[in-house]
């Protein structure tokens, strides 16, 4: 038999898909991923309840405040952190440490501009020493309701140099109202020339010996009318001091006026 007669059949298979469409395999399905949640927007001064943070510093700080605090009598956790230091961020545009516990604090005080200080608890020799060389360096301090107090009665010069005196005693919690004696002044600006407020009014006596001071708003006593100093800056040679009387919990601490008050004596301070 002819060898190519065999081959015949075999061509013919081999040319029989000639002209056609080569098949392609279909593509292979990728794995879904599932969809990520939408991110919760982060808004100033809300507390992220899994890590503790606070969404504080969205924005560049223009300044660093130190807030000492801690001691008794007060929810300072509550009030001069969870609440002032979120407003501080936010109004002032400042980055805020908060501090109860003093062992960092105579290296950590000169990375700061402002001190806000409301503590009533006992302060080691180093940390004293701390304050009044921030102060005497021409840091500024904003002092506040508990630390208007004489609370260090070994350490005098702490009421004599950066407050002007002290407080000894204080009405009943109730209300009372603050009027502005300077409108003027950096620290009064866009205040209520008057406002109530439901807190301790302190009955503060400046030191005849003491640096002076410049009164910028007092309290009343609506039944006896008697006033007292609750707002002043210390006219200290070298530094911006404020002092407020106001603040013992929340009635102030959220009262729109203080907002402004804080805001305020933060910036001046700071000299911004």
């Amino acid at each position: 038999m002819n060898p190519r007669i065999l081959l015949l059949p075999l061509v013919a298979a081999l040319f029989a898909g000639c002209g056609k469409d080569p098949v392609t395999p279909p593509p292979e399905e990728k794995p879904q991923l599932p969809k990520k949640a939408a991110a919760k927007p982060r808004i100033e001064g809300e507390n992220d309840k899994s890590t503790g943070d606070r969404y504080v510093t969205q924005r560049a700080a223009n300044l660093n405040v130190l807030s000492i605090s801690g001691g008794t009598s007060h929810d300072f956790s509550k009030w001069f952190n969870d609440n002032d230091s979120a407003g501080i961020c936010f109004m002032a545009k400042a980055k805020v440490d908060y501090m109860e516990s003093f062992q960092t604090l105579p290296d950590e005080i000169l990375k700061h501009d402002v001190v806000y200080l409301s503590a009533n608890q006992p302060l080691d020799s180093l940390s004293r020493v701390a304050l009044m060389s921030f102060v005497d360096t021409g840091h500024g301090m904003v002092i506040i309701h508990p630390a208007c107090w004489y609370n260090w009665l070994d350490w005098p010069e702490f009421n004599q140099r950066l407050v002007g005196g002290g407080t000894k005693s204080h009405d009943k919690y109730g209300d009372f109202v603050v009027t502005v004696e300077n409108t003027e002044h950096a620290v009064t600006k866009d205040l209520p020339t008057s406002f109530r407020v439901t807190d301790e009014l302190y009955h503060f006596e400046p030191d005849p010996q003491g640096t002076p001071i410049n009164v910028l708003a007092t309290a009343k006593n609506l039944k006896t009318g008697e006033k007292f100093p609750a707002i002043w800056v210390v006219k200290h040679p070298k530094a911006h001091i404020v002092c407020i009387t106001l603040g013992h919990d929340g009635a102030t601490h959220e009262n729109p006026a203080f907002h402004t008050l804080l805001k305020n004596s933060i910036l001046w301070a700071a000299a911004k």
